[in-house]
């Protein structure tokens, strides 16, 4: 009896340690299974799927087709420096990289990686102009794994626009 405990437990910590590895070595898949960095989010067309782990921030009177959990503050700057600063500000912080930059379009994306295991955590941001001298900004957090998220992304988001309100006007 006691060998299959030792087996299972064994077998237990191996699929672990597996799984973490692979999330480790292969983190360049988005939750969609797309290649990162390889598909413009459209914010108009955007439909969020029933999983309780992502968090949407849509600008006052966006006519997306989707709710947003929380509306955008608008800053009183043109949109590419708002994409600018934010982007700037927010690689700052921990485990943050950049996955790509379409100036063009004023989008980028950044993965935030868990603290223990690594696990990715995708945030799509674009900026838009409010008129007015003012700009707005667009942000969809999403966890890669898992259904909830104990409001993970809520926070990064909430903590990622305090910081920006701070060092930008509105």
């Amino acid at each position: 009896m006691k060998k299959w405990i030792i087996r299972i437990v064994a077998v237990v910590v191996v699929a672990v340690i597996g799984f973490g590895a692979w999330t480790m070595l292969n983190p360049n898949q988005d939750v969609d299974g797309r290649a990162m960095g390889t598909v413009v989010i459209d914010f108009k067309t955007l439909k969020l799927m029933g999983r309780g782990n992502k968090y949407l921030v849509l600008p006052e009177g966006f006519a997306g087709s989707d709710k947003p959990d929380v509306t955008s503050p608008a800053f009183k700057v043109s949109a590419a420096a708002l994409a600018n600063r934010a982007k700037d500000l927010w690689l700052k912080r921990p485990r943050t990289e950049l996955v790509r930059d379409i100036d063009g379009n004023l989008q980028f994306e950044l993965v935030q990686r868990s603290g223990v295991f690594r696990f990715p955590d995708f945030v799509t941001v674009q900026a838009f102009d409010l008129g007015g001298g003012k700009a707005g900004l667009a942000i969809y957090s999403r966890a890669k794994y898992g259904r909830r998220d104990l409001d993970v992304n809520k926070k990064r988001v909430g903590a990622w626009l305090a910081l920006l309100k701070k060092e930008i006007p509105n």
